[in-house]
């Protein structure tokens, strides 16, 4: 053998002997690394990791400092697939990274973001488009909020998805979003009050709660007997598949009337929290400080998601976290009252009038305590739009008391009412965007 075939060999030997030695130190530390993730779970040190499934457990432990790597070379994958319009491939790399990661809350966003706006946009039809919105809307409210329960961009983006794909003002299939929407609210509220939402913000919290009064416990026990489970609402609601001496023994019999009363608030309750991810107690509390809303249209909840406290401190927010709120409420006044008749092709939305007196208490705070030439204008053109559309709606009273909070900040006293109407009918025809033109009509 010659010198130099020597010198390779003990090369390749001493390689060899380094990348062994290498992959025993990677072993070594990612066995310590698995060690204490298991330890942390099994004490119950890391809230996050009880809530994963064996399969989450395996790529977040199993995989330990890998997963890393892995994920950022499935980022870079879908990068390049961004470039190229492959939307799906997109879906399916960023499932795979939440799964390796995650209480990532940006790669929840950005998934329910590529489907509700690029794959939905990639189908004619409004029901395709729809399946993907509503999907994005289930992504983030059930599995991403599920491993980052307190993380506001994921909430933000959530009422992103309200304001900008249900609430859309230029996607042909936006009357469709609404409607579909609409419906699957109507299963709980009907009439999107808020008197509705005080009663089930009332309701039991679980099925130990309801049973705690006796005769609803009775009422139970008696329908088992009978074949029947009244905690299935597709059961409880759909009466008329019992038969006559179900009906006779639970229907029929009047001591169980309150209880039946109970028990169908408790589902719709419940229904809200674990069918669409909403708590009756929030609702009715953003509706208290950022309504009166109809709860069965897409503005209530966008702010529903986007607000992080109280009006009183939103109106101190940082200037980044108050337009879609602001733009919400706008939006409400201009069509956010809904007009439906169930079984019909009826469904109209209008102004919610009720709405105005908070965008006036947003406003007259803003330019008291946070002037800026944007907020000034922004006043100014609510002022007239308010006045022109209530003015058509025959609100004349209303009309004058906004002519009034006008004169106060933007004219002198010889401005007539007439005059102010005939101006601000003109600017919001001519002058303002299509939802605002269609709220005249």
């Amino acid at each position: 053998m010659s010198m130099e075939q020597n010198k390779t060999g003990t090369f390749f030997t001493t390689a060899g002997f380094l990348l062994i030695l290498g992959l025993a130190v990677i072993s070594w530390f990612n066995q310590k690394l698995m060690e204490r993730e298991f330890s942390k779970v099994s004490t119950g040190t890391e809230s996050v990791e009880k809530k994963l499934p064996p399969s989450l457990v395996l790529s977040t432990v199993v995989l330990g400092p890998m997963r890393g790597l892995i994920a950022n070379s499935l980022w870079w994958r879908i990068s390049e697939q961004q470039d190229e319009g492959n939307y799906f491939e997109i879906l399916q790399l960023s499932d795979w990274i939440t799964k390796l990661q995650p209480t990532n809350a940006r790669v929840w966003t950005f998934q329910a973001w590529n489907m509700a706006y690029n794959i939905a946009y990639e189908f004619p039809d409004g029901e395709s488009k729809w399946k993907w919105i509503y999907s994005a809307y289930r992504l983030l409210a059930f599995d991403g909020l599920k491993y980052n329960p307190k993380n506001y961009e994921i909430k933000k983006e959530i009422a992103r998805i309200f304001f900008d794909r249900i609430g859309s003002t230029v996607d042909p299939g936006s009357n469709l979003f609404k409607k579909k929407w609409a419906y699957l609210i109507m299963k709980y509220i009907p009439d999107g009050t808020r008197e509705e939402i005080e009663i089930l913000a009332k309701a039991p919290k679980n099925k130990q709660e309801f049973l705690s009064d006796p005769l609803a416990s009775e009422l139970i026990q008696l329908s088992k007997k009978e074949g029947l489970n009244l905690f299935d609402p597709d059961i409880f609601y759909n009466y008329n598949k019992w038969t006559e001496q179900q009906k006779k023994v639970i229907i029929n019999n009047k001591r169980f009337n309150d209880s039946l009363r109970k028990l169908d608030i408790f589902l719709k309750a419940s229904g809200l929290r674990n069918e669409l991810a909403l708590d009756p107690k929030r609702m009715l509390y953003i509706d208290r400080e950022y309504g009166p809303f109809d709860w069965r249209l897409y503005q209530a909840y966008t702010v529903y998601w986007a607000a992080k406290s109280s009006f009183r401190d939103f109106l101190d927010a940082p200037s980044t976290e108050q337009p879609l709120i602001r733009q919400a409420l706008t939006a409400s006044f201009l069509d956010g009252k809904l007009i439906t008749e169930p079984g019909s092709n009826i469904f109209i939305t209008t102004n919610n009038f009720k709405i105005i007196g908070k965008l006036h208490d947003y406003y007259d705070y803003m330019m008291e305590n946070h002037y800026s030439p944007r907020i000034d204008g922004l006043h100014k053109a609510f002022l007239e739009q308010a006045a022109a559309i209530l003015y058509t709606f025959n609100q004349i009273e209303a009309a004058k008391e906004v002519f009034d909070h006008y004169k106060e900040g933007y004219t002198d006293e010889d401005l007539d009412f007439e005059t102010y109407i005939t101006s601000s009918l003109y600017k919001t025809l001519h002058n303002t965007t299509l939802p605002t033109q269609q709220a005249m009509v």
